[in-house]
């Protein structure tokens, strides 16, 4: 006997628009830190087109703008590289465990669906670092492309509209190169 679910048969064309507007929001951002390297000179700007390789241009970025006005070192380019091709695995792996322990929670031993809960949770862990490292290094893109609207940005970021305000500074001159200019930093390419 057939039972129809309407929420079922709906699903596939709730997911598509979600689809579209992610595929959007990656190509915008990708957009936003292409022009930002390039504009900056930095080596390899069409990394951002690429996962894992965006994320390293992101930190690259965030780099950036503490050696030139902070003349201090960080490591974002390492780090959001890092968690990054650790979180995307651990993010597919994190639904096939919760779908073994639903699976199982009726007939596995309550130590191994501990076990599996627990490294749920690590995961989950594991993605929140990754998260709090994004917006951290967001936010000091941010303040070098656009400092007057930088926490703005940077929860829109949080929200995950952070492609879109890359756009919107992506033609920006740095402050590490025309200093806090206000209201709005001067523009790259600016034709009338």
């Amino acid at each position: 006997m057939y039972y129809h679910d309407p929420f079922f048969s709906s699903l596939p064309f709730l997911l598509t628009p979600l689809a579209v507007v992610r595929i959007a929001l990656y190509l915008a951002s990708s957009w936003g830190i292409y022009a930002m390297a390039n504009n900056t000179g930095m080596k390899s700007p069409w990394m951002a087109w690429v996962p894992f390789a965006k994320d390293y241009l992101m930190g690259s970025l965030a780099d950036r703008y503490h050696n030139t006005l902070h003349e201090k070192k960080t490591h974002f380019h390492l780090w959001l590289t890092l968690l990054g091709v650790t979180q995307a695995p651990l993010t597919v792996l994190s639904i096939m465990v919760f779908g073994v322990v639903l699976f199982l929670f009726s007939y596995a031993p309550t130590s191994i669906i501990l076990l599996m809960v627990l490294s749920i949770f690590l995961i989950a862990a594991i993605e929140l670092l990754y998260q709090v490292c994004y917006l951290v290094a967001f936010y000091n893109v941010v303040l070098d492309f656009e400092p007057n609207r930088a926490i703005l940005y940077t929860v829109l970021a949080f929200f995950g509209l952070g492609g879109v305000c890359l756009m919107l500074c992506r033609n920006n001159v740095p402050v590490g190169v025309a200093g806090k200019c206000g209201p709005t930093q001067p523009k790259y390419h600016v034709h009338p």
